[in-house]
């Protein structure tokens, strides 16, 4: 009896989590709808900044 009320407790806990996930993404679905673009434009950006960040993760590490 208590096992059962605990897997139905799991289960309901489990189902809440993912009803919270669920909604969380249905509410980002248009902010990264918008967002697209934007990374889109960012993406030549972060292309050249890479071999910057290539040479500073090392100093980066180290201050770590």
């Amino acid at each position: 009896m208590v096992v059962n009320l605990l897997v139905e407790s799991s289960i309901y806990y489990l189902l809440s989590i993912i009803y919270y996930l669920l909604s969380i993404i249905y509410y980002l679905l248009p902010i990264t709808y918008y967002l697209l673009p934007i990374t889109y434009y960012l993406l030549p950006i972060t292309y050249y900044l890479s071999p910057i960040t290539y040479h500073l993760s090392p100093i980066t590490y180290h201050l770590l």
